[in-house]
């Protein structure tokens, strides 16, 4: 039931996953720097 014309937008919610797993990776990463001094 997917349009053909609509292969974008599987594409972009992907890249918003792997955009938002980044910056929860930035931030924990950011906050463990700060913790440990």
């Amino acid at each position: 039931m997917y349009n053909k014309t609509e292969p974008a937008t599987c594409a972009t919610i992907i890249y918003a996953k792997i955009l938002k797993i980044l910056i929860i990776g930035i931030t924990f990463h950011i906050y463990h720097t700060i913790f440990m001094f």
